[in-house]
């Protein structure tokens, strides 16, 4: 899903301020909290999230 009207470069470039951000549901925790990087989906299938 492409939330940004750009390429993958775009919502890299969003990503720092994204993770600054609220959830809005739970203010107290941050987007993306955890998260240091982004990456490109391709067509594997995983078993879970740690595999992927």
């Amino acid at each position: 899903m492409n939330t940004c009207g750009g390429d993958l470069s775009r919502v890299r470039e969003r990503f720092d301020t994204w993770k600054r951000e609220s959830l809005i549901d739970r203010p107290e925790r941050r987007m993306f909290d955890g998260k240091d990087e982004l990456r490109e989906l391709n067509d594997i299938v995983y078993d879970g999230p740690e595999r992927a």
